[in-house]
């Protein structure tokens, strides 16, 4: 992911085998022992203390302390630059079935149905289940062809309404994706312009 280096990695997974070694052992440690002399003396020395240390105890401080203050700074900077890892794992989400988009937009309305009866009548077990595939939901309907017809095309915005005022009704959280959450602000957009037409055409 980039962020660590592998010089810092290295010395993290040297800092690993010290504290695996001094945790598991019912003796007295001392880093000058066999099992973890060479252990320090591998460990990098810092880029920000100019001084050669004779004993391991005060190489080992300085270098960890080196190490640590590197990754502390690193994140203060990504904090404030305001920088994210890149997240390079996915999930799978099945579309819906069917060659046609009529086909697919049917079992994407059907399922639709089902979540919103769950979600109003299940409990307990059945209701965490609904709730996730809730979850991802929106997303799916992302899978439906984009090569659409103007009817097709409304049909599909409907779709997209109905999940949203679903979500909306019941606090479902969509899952974190930038492309997701900006279609569900535009579709709640759609659906407050809805509304205030709607107070419009009664008030006139």
């Amino acid at each position: 992911m980039g962020l660590l280096t592998l010089v810092q990695f290295r010395d993290l997974e040297r800092l690993r085998q010290i504290r695996n070694f001094v945790a598991h052992s019912w003796k007295p440690v001392s880093l000058e022992s066999p099992e973890l002399r060479d252990i320090v003396r591998n460990l990098s020395p810092s880029r920000l203390d100019l001084n050669f240390h004779d004993s391991l105890a005060a190489r080992f401080r300085s270098s960890i302390v080196g190490l640590l203050t590197e990754i502390e700074s690193s994140a203060n900077q990504n904090r404030i630059k305001k920088v994210r890892a890149c997240v390079v794992a996915s999930h799978l989400y099945p579309g819906f079935a069917g060659a046609a988009f009529s086909d697919q937009f049917e079992r994407a309305s059907a399922e639709l149905r089902t979540l919103e009866v769950e979600l109003a009548s299940a409990t307990g077990d059945r209701l965490k289940f609904y709730r996730s595939h809730a979850e991802v939901f929106f997303t799916r309907l992302l899978t439906l062809p984009r090569d659409r017809s103007a009817d097709e095309s409304q049909r599909c915005g409907e779709l997209f309404v109905r999940v949203t005022e679903m979500v909306e009704r019941h606090k479902i959280k969509l899952m974190d994706d930038d492309a997701v959450r900006a279609l569900h602000r535009i579709t709640l957009k759609i659906l407050a312009e809805r509304s205030e037409k709607a107070r419009g055409d009664v008030g006139a």
